[in-house]
């Protein structure tokens, strides 16, 4: 899985296991720049570059189902699914 997100606005990127388990930004504050993390079966990395494009890989498979949560300039919120059972 590769979920890469390019915008001209200030975005931040949170992740959680369908189930709640807080994967990465789940308390909406700025991390560093590049860490990786074990979550869901698989470990993920994730980037920020210079521009604030953020990056998450992971090896895969999942063993659970995570949600995405992208936050657009805090005025919003994208929520996203991905089934990694199936």
């Amino acid at each position: 899985m590769e979920l890469v997100i390019i915008s001209v606005t200030n975005t931040l990127t949170a992740m959680m296991t369908t189930g709640g388990k807080d994967l990465l930004n789940m308390d909406f504050r700025i991390k560093p720049r590049s860490f990786s993390f074990v979550g869901a079966g698989t470990r993920f990395k994730y980037t920020r570059d210079a521009l604030k494009k953020e990056r998450i890989t992971a090896q895969g498979p999942l063993t659970e189902n995570v949600e995405l949560i992208v936050s657009l300039d805090l005025k919003g919120l994208y929520h996203g699914d991905f089934n990694g059972l199936g």
